[in-house]
């Protein structure tokens, strides 16, 4: 079985704006990325009260192969860690 893990990194490791977004990366290569959009959107609105809707976002995964999800994120490494 494959297991998706998810941790913050996006300001340590890629130094991403505070719109920007792992998630939305990913899900707009895999073709979720507007509704990925529209939760961080909300997020940001949000997430002063704590932890908003991560499992709602963490779904939009569902259903996408794990070698798509792997391929997105190795493209989103080679990116940032290489340009």
């Amino acid at each position: 079985m494959n297991k998706l893990v998810i941790f913050g990194s996006d300001g340590v490791i890629f130094d991403l704006k505070p719109e920007e977004s792992t998630f939305d990366y990913l899900l707009e290569k895999l073709g979720r990325g507007e509704e990925s959009r529209r939760m961080q959107e909300t997020y940001l609105r949000q997430k002063s009260k704590g932890p908003y809707k991560l499992e709602e976002r963490v779904k939009l995964f569902r259903g996408i192969p794990f070698k798509d999800v792997r391929d997105a994120s190795k493209a989103l490494l080679q990116e940032k860690l290489c340009s």
